[in-house]
């Protein structure tokens, strides 16, 4: 019988956190669903994403069993030195090294380095998550572009494989590493407990939308807010955020345009959907609408399309042509129409009667299930650490 292989996982933040949004459901997913097949060693924080309160009841500074399959060593503010990295990679001899993000310093950077001088590169499979897409850079632009620079200078990712969620994420790894890096392209795996599809109630011109994600720039909260603002006043639309107040200036900057909306706009914060919530909340509402300026994946899309939900996107993710198949609606983020096409999806939403709602809605769902049912995606996922 061939021996199971060890999977060494470095990432910033794990569950139980609920503050640092997508990367987290990925390597959570791959994890829940690969550990049939490996055995999975995360290494993490004992905090979640902008807080400095441990975990309760979670030992820090040990291995933890989380689940058959999967262990994860909840590191310690105090510990988290490159001596326990090192430690934990040489302990561990895993026989593939998996790096969920490419600037982090304790989960990326440090890893690469210690790995470097250990010449285990071969072993490394390292998820960028859209960092390298054209949004992602444009934003805080000079000290990304200054990093990039440093870390070719000092071969960080030389003999690496990348891992691109999907081809356009190859470009993009491409278009700042060169043609000839080794990447494999594997989608991002989705682990969702989908509940039956559940009707909603919808009168033309009333519509509820709600946001899914972290509150940053990048998310482009503050363009989905002014669309809103040009909605025909004798329609109604709700419009619930729900996520984690990462960046407060940009929080501030979206709370001054939902001043500004009209009455018939009614808007709210709602704060950070607990996982095993989120399916059962979203069957309140009729769209999600987030017209992110770069989406590695988007996991709150596909948990959208589960729970029967239509959306309001960019074309800036791997969800394409979605008017096509009546599931939704991509708006060209990056051109002068922006906003001319989010208001154009919204109308053609408020002007949906509730049988044609779930007709589309049913469509949806149908079209979440079936990914999750991706054969071929897992397939390739495995790939990955079969070297």
């Amino acid at each position: 019988m061939n021996k199971r292989k060890t999977i060494l996982v470095f990432i910033d933040w794990f569950l139980p956190g609920t503050n640092a949004g997508g990367p987290v459901r990925s390597v959570y997913s791959m994890v829940k669903i690969l550990k049939a097949d490996y055995d999975f060693k995360l290494f993490t924080r004992n905090t979640d994403h902008n807080s400095t309160k441990p975990y309760e009841g979670i030992k820090p500074d040990s291995w933890v069993n989380f689940d058959e399959g999967i262990e994860v060593y909840y590191c310690s503010e105090k510990n988290l030195t490159k001596q326990t990295i090192k430690a934990t990679i040489e302990s561990v001899n895993a026989d593939s090294i998996y790096i969920n993000s490419f600037y982090s310093p304790w989960f990326s950077i440090y890893p690469l380095q210690i790995i470097k001088k250990l010449k285990l590169q071969e072993k490394v499979v390292l998820a960028p998550r859209g960092m390298l897409g054209k949004g992602a850079l444009a934003i805080k632009s000079f000290k990304k572009k200054l990093f990039i620079r440093l870390a070719k200078f000092k071969g960080l990712h030389i003999g690496i494989t990348w891992q691109a969620s999907s081809e356009n994420e190859k470009k993009d790894i491409e278009a700042v590493f060169g043609r000839f890096v080794k990447i494999k392209v594997a989608g991002n795996l989705s682990y969702i407990e989908q509940l039956p599809f559940h009707k909603r109630n919808k009168q033309v011109g009333e519509l509820r939308l709600f946001f899914l994600s972290r509150i940053v720039p990048i998310k482009n909260l503050h363009a989905a807010l002014d669309a809103l603002g040009k909605v025909d006043p004798s329609k109604n639309v709700v419009f619930d955020i729900y996520g984690p107040l990462e960046e407060e200036a940009y929080w501030q900057k979206c709370q001054v345009i939902i001043a500004q909306l009209p009455s018939n706009i009614v808007v709210s914060y709602k704060g950070v959907i607990t996982n095993e919530k989120t399916q059962l909340t979203l069957q309140n509402y009729h769209a999600l609408y987030m017209p992110t300026l770069n989406e590695n994946f988007g996991h709150s899309i596909l948990e959208s399309f589960a729970a029967g939900c239509l959306v309001v996107i960019s074309d800036q993710t791997p969800w394409n042509n979605l008017q096509t198949m009546n599931i939704g609606y991509n708006a060209k983020v990056y051109e002068k129409s922006a906003e001319e096409e989010l208001l154009m999806a919204i109308n053609a939403l408020l002007n949906l009667n509730e049988h044609d709602f779930n007709t589309f809605g049913l469509k949806a769902w149908t079209f979440a299930h079936f990914y999750g049912a991706n054969n071929q995606n897992l397939q390739l996922n495995k790939t990955l650490f079969n070297t």
